[in-house]
């Protein structure tokens, strides 16, 4: 069975700066803080940037022994996408709860690697939520039906 994962960058990229404003908003020097701490476009096409493909290349170790195909589209594209051939027995009822889970990584751990540079605060609250994303995930990726006996009615 093949099912084919997809994670849009530019959705990432949107939760990343909701977070980070949302982040320094409160911050109790909210105003230094909020211009300090929230991503713009330009810090997109910089540092986030690398931060996403960090994330991309986690997220295709974790899917390696399913993974068929992947692929990279930068701005504008698809973003992330991976075809995996599953095993016959695989729930592919969980392929949204999958795609939500990875989304959820890309988001925390971007948002973490950036917090490394003006948020240190912030820093292990968000590893520790991407690290948790992705246990999430592989445990859903490994998550297999149990068998049924068929049904012989007359």
């Amino acid at each position: 069975m093949t099912i084919r994962l997809t994670i849009p960058q530019n959705a990432v990229y949107e939760e990343v700066k909701i977070t980070t404003s949302y982040t320094g908003a409160k911050s109790n020097d909210a105003q230094g803080a909020y211009t300090q701490i929230r991503t713009t476009t330009s810090d997109q096409e910089t540092a986030l940037t690398r931060f996403w493909f960090e994330a991309t290349s986690e997220v295709t170790s974790l899917l390696k022994p399913f993974l068929i195909s992947y692929s990279l589209e930068a701005d504008g594209g698809e973003g992330y996408t991976a075809e995996l051939e599953m095993p016959s027995n695989f729930d592919p009822n969980l392929t949204g709860s999958i795609e939500t889970s990875l989304r959820s990584y890309f988001v925390d751990s971007i948002t973490a690697s950036w917090f490394r540079y003006c948020n240190r605060n912030d820093v292990q609250s968000y590893e520790h939520s991407a690290e948790a994303a992705l246990i999430d995930a592989r445990a859903k990726l490994y998550h297999r039906t149990k068998p049924r006996r068929p049904s012989f009615n007359q």
